[in-house]
């Protein structure tokens, strides 16, 4: 295999798990948000579970801030589902596309 032909291989296979961990992490945004939709919790009331501003969560809902493990176990215990299972729920979101 030429090295140009390789190097294009490893790039397509980082752009392949680039693109689904974007794809996750919208899944996991929108597994909250459907959460959130389930139990009628709006976004301005789950701010204030969470004490933080509707700011600082719409941005981490609408994907324009990736959430971190720390802040998706704080929105999972304001939601009481366990954060694995907000994760299983979204991984299987991508999956099954």
């Amino acid at each position: 295999m030429t090295s140009i032909r390789y190097a294009t291989m490893l790039v397509g296979m980082r752009l392949t798990q680039a693109s689904r961990r974007t794809a996750l992490t919208e899944s996991v945004a929108g597994e909250i948000r459907a959460e959130m939709a389930r139990q009628r919790i709006t976004q301005r009331d789950m701010a204030r579970r969470l004490e933080v501003i509707e700011a600082w969560l719409s941005r981490r809902l609408n994907g324009h801030v990736s959430l971190n493990l720390d802040e998706l176990e704080q929105i999972s215990k304001a939601l009481q589902i366990p954060m694995v299972e907000l994760i299983r729920r979204a991984e299987e979101r991508v999956t099954h596309k």
